[in-house]
């Protein structure tokens, strides 16, 4: 019986770490615009998703410069995808990882 119980404890041991790592760390994450022009729309997915969210900008825009915190990470996934729609049509998708990064940048690269 005690061998029975320490097979299961072990079991138990080895799969909590594993369930744990899956689930978002950060709830929460900030994304700034460092682009020139604002971003009118932001949307996030979970990988492997076919549909967009919807906007995550419900104050309007977010203007160059600023940022603004998304707490929309439910999934058990850490793993999602980001598109930023600029106000002068362009648009920028990125991985994000809400297990590893708070803070996601747009605009930081050339277009």
């Amino acid at each position: 019986m005690i061998a029975k119980l320490g097979v299961l404890l072990t079991f138990f041991a080895l799969m909590l770490p594993s369930a744990w790592a899956q689930a978002p760390l950060n709830p929460q994450i900030e994304v700034e615009n460092r682009a020139a022009t604002a971003v009118k729309e932001l949307n996030i997915k979970p990988n492997g998703t076919a549909e967009w969210g919807e906007n995550k900008l419900g104050d309007g825009p977010l203007p160059p410069g600023k940022s603004t915190p998304i707490r929309e990470f439910t999934e058990t996934s850490c793993n999602y995808q980001m598109r930023a729609v600029f106000q002068d049509g362009r648009t920028e998708e990125q991985p994000v990882d809400v297990c590893h990064h708070s803070r996601i940048v747009l605009g930081a690269k050339r277009q």
